[in-house]
């Protein structure tokens, strides 16, 4: 025994202690790159054995999660960092056990690698991958990290079935993660005592409300709890079959539907609005309920709802008139002008970007943003020479899902897109045709999720970059759950039968002990 007390001593003294000392000089210049890097590579290396072990849930959890590390270089969200770990210890499980297989869908994986080549071969064209964080000349190049990720992170969650008896736990992490983005706004509830959360959770969620507040306007929107409500609504979704929901059997539930609504509304959000009515009808058709008693039930719960509503919409909180603003409703004539503003000069960007989009049909724009060209233009605004839209035009934030496709990667990216969607909701299909029962419910969910934010996309808002995460985050979850693509299984085989491309029993990274990106503007 003191023998093994003596070796820890030791141990202690020549690693441990020369390592503290190391790190507290590093830290004497906490701003330093490479003090940032020295503190990582050191988390990283004590976080290993976790990691290990609980890689994939970690990036179910953080997929539609707000945690951001704003001390690295780019302030990385944790979807980003796990995408590439966890891909990285499923692929090495892979070559150390050989009896593990991985699961791959050709079709996806194709369509993925040809959207990549274009990515890349636009970015080698039109001026490398610009970093700000890392010095570089040009700007813009996050979008390019973010997309690659994303298809890292698609990998990372469809390489390995789900455990059955896991699923319910994993649907939880996907979806309820979205609440972490309501903790923003509560930073700002709370005061500046805890602004220093903001290192772990983005500023952005609530840089609408801490401007209202600053500027003691009325209109005070509040957008980390839009995008929490989304997560919420999409898992009463997946939890609940539609039917159970609106049959009143348990009163509590259409009552919490509502309320997901209606706290949704306070983001102030137009699209949000949408996004929730929408869904709910692809869901609701998915599910065989138009030609029931259910679908006369909805129709008179709405125009009771407009009855009592419509009279007294200009009573509402503004951010929930600026919500509903789309609709034929009286609400605050402010109100009305701030949305109106914001929609015109949307069309006036557009009107302003289409007579250059020839020019980037073969080769896209790219990401790659001169700095002084953004210099200028923000100048301009201040001065009153300039659109607020010219700074969204000259950064690349062109608020159409269409544009962001066919300007920045032309149309072979376009193409690459739309083959990539094309797949996905066959694969989703199929799935929720052929999958087990089990998951029926959540199947729909998925596919209906999936064919909303597609015509989300191209109809009313979209960002290349940060919709796609969306995208394979579905059809990556959705393979995760199903083993792979379903197929109607022979007449002699059991319902719910696995095809060839279902994995084996322990494929890697499932067997542990046990949403919506929705970026949404308007």
């Amino acid at each position: 025994m003191n023998s093994i007390g003596a070796n820890r001593k030791t141990l202690v003294f020549l690693i441990i202690v020369p390592l503290a000392i190391y790190l507290g000089w590093q830290l004497a210049e906490p701003q330093s790159f490479n003090t940032l890097m020295v503190v990582t590579m050191l988390m990283g290396v004590l976080l290993t054995p976790i990691l290990l072990r609980w890689h994939r849930p970690i990036l179910i959890f953080s997929w539609n999660a707000a945690f951001v590390f704003a001390l690295l270089p780019g302030s990385p969200p944790l979807w980003m960092l796990m995408s590439g770990a966890s891909l990285l210890i499923v692929v090495l499980e892979s070559i150390i056990q050989k009896r593990i297989r991985l699961l791959n869908v050709p079709s996806l994986t194709w369509t993925l690698a040809i959207l990549s080549v274009v990515v890349f071969l636009t970015a080698y064209i039109r001026g490398g991958i610009g970093l700000r964080t890392m010095g570089s000349e040009a700007y813009g190049g996050k979008r390019y990290i973010v997309i690659f990720a994303t298809i890292l992170g698609y990998f990372a969650l469809s390489t390995a079935q789900m455990p059955a008896a896991s699923e319910g736990r994993y649907t939880k992490f996907f979806f309820l993660s979205g609440l972490t983005h309501a903790v923003s706004n509560l930073i700002i509830f709370a005061g500046p005592v805890f602004f220093w959360l903001f290192l772990f959770f983005p500023v952005a969620s609530a840089i609408q409300q801490a401007q209202a507040e600053f500027m003691g306007a009325e209109l005070v929107r509040l957008g980390g709890v839009a995008a929490a409500m989304i997560g919420v609504f999409h898992y009463l979704l997946a939890r609940y079959p539609l039917r159970d929901i609106l049959s009143l059997r348990r009163p509590v539930l259409p009552l919490l539907l509502a309320a997901t609504v209606a706290l949704g509304s306070l983001g102030g959000f137009r699209s949000i609005v949408i996004q929730f009515g929408l869904l709910f009808v692809i869901k609701f058709l998915l599910d065989r309920l138009l030609f029931t008693r259910l679908s006369f039930a909805m129709l008179l719960v709405i125009l009771l709802i407009g009855a009592v509503a419509v009279p007294n919409a200009d009573r509402l909180p503004l951010s929930v008139q600026r919500a509903i603003s789309f609709l034929p409703v009286e609400i605050d004539p402010e109100v009305r002008l701030d949305a109106w503003v914001s929609t015109e000069w949307r069309l006036q960007m557009w009107n302003l970007l289409l007579p250059e989009l020839p020019n980037y049909l073969l080769i896209g724009k790219g990401y790659a943003i001169n700095p002084t060209d953004l210099y200028m233009v923000q100048h301009a605004i201040a001065s009153g020479f300039a659109g607020g839209y010219e700074g969204a035009l000259t950064a690349g934030d062109y608020h159409s899902g269409p544009l962001s496709a066919l300007v920045n990667f032309g149309i072979p990216g376009t193409l690459a897109l739309l083959a990539f969607w094309f797949v996905s909701i066959r694969a989703l299909v199929r799935n929720f045709r052929y999958g087990d029962q089990s998951v029926r419910n959540l199947n729909s969910l998925l596919l209906a999720t999936y064919l909303s934010k597609v015509i989300f996309f191209v109809v009313i808002f979209g960002d290349f970059a940060y919709d796609l995460a969306g995208f394979c985050g579905l059809i990556g979850f959705s393979v995760a759950v199903n083993g792979g693509v379903r197929a109607k299984t022979p007449s002699s085989a059991p319902a719910g039968a696995p095809t060839e491309n279902r994995a084996a029993p322990g494929a890697a990274g499932f067997a542990l002990p046990q949403p919506i990106a929705s970026r949404s503007q308007g």
